[in-house]
C-alpha cells in the first residue's frame, strides 16, 4: 500500500514530535489504582486501567502506556498501516485480560492488518504513539487534529 500525501505528513510530524520529546524531557504522572493488587489480579494482568496525565484522567495498557484512537477508524476496522502503524503501533488484544478500576468502555478486539486480534474500546481500535517515552506520556494528544486519547468511557478527549 502506497502511503498518502496525509500519511506521509503525519509520519512527518511524528518524527518532529520524537525529536522534540528527546530534548524536552517527560513528564510525570500516577496511577490511579493502586500498585499492589485489585481483587487477586495485579495492575499489569488487567488488559486496561486509568491512569491520571496531564489532560486528565486517561485510558493506558497494562504497562501504564496511553492509549489513543485514529478518528479516522470509527468503530471499522483499523486504518492505520504501514508507515502509520510504524509511528503508532497498534495494541494487540490480550486474550481473558479483564479492564481496570474505574474502566467503564466496552473492551474488545478487532482483527489488524497483520490477521492478529488488535484491542479495541469502545468499539475503536487503539493505538500507541511512538513520542510516548514513559509510561502516562500524552505526547501523542491531539497530533494532526486525528490522534486523541481515550477517557475512561472509551470517548477521545479533544
Amino acid at each position: 500500500m502506497q502511503p498518502t500525501g496525509r500519511t506521509v505528513r503525519i509520519v512527518r510530524l511524528v518524527a518532529t514530535v520524537l525529536v522534540a520529546a528527546a530534548v524536552l524531557g517527560g513528564c510525570s504522572s500516577s496511577d490511579d489504582a493502586a500498585p499492589t493488587s485489585n481483587g487477586g489480579l495485579t495492575q499489569s494482568e488487567f488488559s486496561v486501567r486509568v491512569r491520571t496525565t496531564s489532560v486528565g484522567k486517561v485510558l493506558v495498557d497494562r504497562s501504564g502506556r496511553t492509549l489513543y484512537v485514529y478518528t479516522p477508524d470509527g468503530t471499522g476496522a483499523p486504518r492505520c498501516t504501514d508507515s502509520c502503524a510504524g509511528a503508532w503501533p497498534p495494541v494487540a488484544a490480550e486474550k481473558d485480560l479483564p479492564a481496570g478500576k474505574g474502566v467503564t468502555a466496552k473492551v474488545g478486539q478487532v482483527k489488524g492488518e497483520s490477521g492478529d486480534p488488535q484491542l479495541t474500546v469502545a468499539g475503536q481500535p487503539v493505538y500507541r504513539f511512538g513520542g510516548d517515552v514513559a509510561p502516562g506520556d500524552v505526547r501523542g494528544q491531539g497530533q494532526g487534529g486525528v490522534w486523541f486519547v481515550l477517557d475512561p468511557t472509551g470517548a477521545p478527549v479533544r
